[in-house]
């Protein structure tokens, strides 16, 4: 289930991930601040939606940002883009991540909150042009990876394959 509750603090342009809580605020999507705690039952909505911030789910993400892809000639279908082009655009992003905690930037302008809501926005926009739930992928990936066992020396052992 997807359970809302309120952050101890939310900045202007940040993605944050904390104790399980994805917190999302940018007002050049149109969107105000969301925090939404990750599980599994089919995007069912627990407890109080707080007033402030507002609620937004992926669908409603990638509805705004392919909106804004049509309105800005980004693309919003497979035929309109190169493929590779839009992974190397994530790649992108997440390399500024780096960048910006390498500076200790974490909140500010160009921050590590605001680069990661960057590589957020590519991967809804990119899932978008090839209609894909990442609600349900996210929901199946998170279910394989409950029945994998992590530890240092391996990325992961599959049960299964035991």
């Amino acid at each position: 289930m997807l359970r809302h509750n309120k952050p101890p603090s939310v900045h202007e342009g940040d993605l944050m991930i904390r104790r399980g809580f994805v917190i999302f605020s940018n007002t050049s999507l149109g969107a105000s601040s969301s925090v939404v705690e990750l599980s599994s039952d089919k995007g069912k909505v627990e407890g109080p939606i707080p007033s402030s911030p507002t609620t937004m789910m992926v669908p409603q993400l990638q509805r705004q940002i392919m909106a804004l892809a049509r309105k800005k000639g980004w693309g919003v279908s497979p035929s309109d883009i190169i493929f590779a082009e839009k992974i190397a655009l994530i790649h992108q992003e997440v390399s500024e991540v780096l960048e910006a905690y390498r500076k200790n930037n974490m909140h500010g302008r160009d921050g590590v909150a605001e680069e990661l809501a960057d590589v957020l926005a590519r991967i809804i926009h990119l899932a978008g042009i090839y209609q894909i739930d990442l609600e349900k992928a996210f929901a199946k990936k998170m279910k394989r990876n409950r029945g994998r066992d992590w530890n240092r020396d391996q990325l992961y052992i599959d049960k299964r394959k035991r």
